[in-house]
């Protein structure tokens, strides 16, 4: 009987974690969207290697493969320093942190957030699908309606 009493618990507890997960998800998405696009979006090329360093970044390239991939146009101590970076901004996390060579692994898929990663033949290149808007932008439109 304490078995069972135990393990419905236990499965209360992993089920109110799921619904937590969820909900977390839910009312963080439009911060991370926002990390992600001050991180990842815009037209200039520091962004799209950016962009494709991180959607390279799967926890099994290590940094002198995608150093490789990407034609060589950041060294892989760079491609460290940029990870080390979304590790602390929570956009990626370390795989085996123990072992003598960790790799790191990218939390998001950019595609989720609007932006594309081009990974063909070495010639990488990303693009916003949508441009954000913002309130300004908003009620500049609504008023350009009301006076016309």
């Amino acid at each position: 009987m304490k078995n069972s009493r135990l393990e419905q618990l236990l499965e209360r507890s992993a089920n109110a974690l799921e619904e937590l997960l969820i909900w977390t998800r839910a009312t963080s998405f439009p911060l991370v969207q926002e990390i992600i696009n001050g991180e990842f979006a815009g037209e200039d090329e520091a962004a799209r290697t950016r962009a494709l360093v991180y959607a390279l970044t799967d926890g099994a390239r290590s940094t002198r493969e995608i150093t490789e991939t990407i034609g060589g146009t950041l060294k892989h101590v760079a491609i460290a320093a940029l990870q080390q970076k979304w590790r602390r901004m929570g956009l990626a996390a370390a795989v085996n942190p123990d072992s003598k060579r960790p790799k790191t692994k990218a939390l998001f898929d950019l595609s989720d957030f609007d932006i594309e990663v081009n990974m063909s033949a070495g010639n990488a290149s990303t693009k916003s699908k949508k441009q954000p808007q913002t309130a300004t932008s908003n009620n500049d439109e609504s008023e350009a309606h009301n006076e016309g």
